[in-house]
């Protein structure tokens, strides 16, 4: 994927005061040609290749769900698909393992947003980056 402009989120709602500090480190992630969020969503289409990062297949080709009864299963969240388990507050979520490389709907969100971004309330960790 190639485009013109890229796409660089705050690490909080904006005020309507630009962070220097942000805006330096979003130019230098743009400078390096660092993936921006559309740049990580395709990696995940169909024939995308894959992404290893740390023995882990972080991205590439995700099915929505495996079939169950000839229909596509719904629930393959973001570890599913990276085949770890996931510790949330009150539990700890185990991947299923038909899951794994599939991510539906909220679960691609949550890859992109939550676990390749970081940004606060999509499970993701406490570290936030600063674009």
């Amino acid at each position: 994927m190639t485009h013109g402009v890229w796409i660089r989120t705050l690490p909080a709602p904006f005020d309507g005061n630009v962070d220097s500090a942000w805006l330096k480190s979003a130019l230098k992630a743009n400078k390096q040609a660092a993936p921006d969020v559309a740049a990580i969503a395709m990696q995940y289409i169909a024939s995308a290749p894959v992404n290893i990062e740390d023995d882990l297949q972080i991205a590439g080709d995700a099915s929505y769900g495996p079939l169950k009864n000839g229909e596509r299963e719904e629930g393959s969240d973001f570890n599913d698909y990276l085949g770890i388990e996931w510790v949330y507050q009150e539990q700890v979520d185990k991947p299923e393992k038909r899951q794994l490389k599939c991510l539906d709907c909220s679960g691609f969100i949550r890859m992109v947003w939550g676990y390749r971004r970081h940004l606060p309330g999509n499970n993701s960790p406490t570290t936030v980056p600063l674009c």
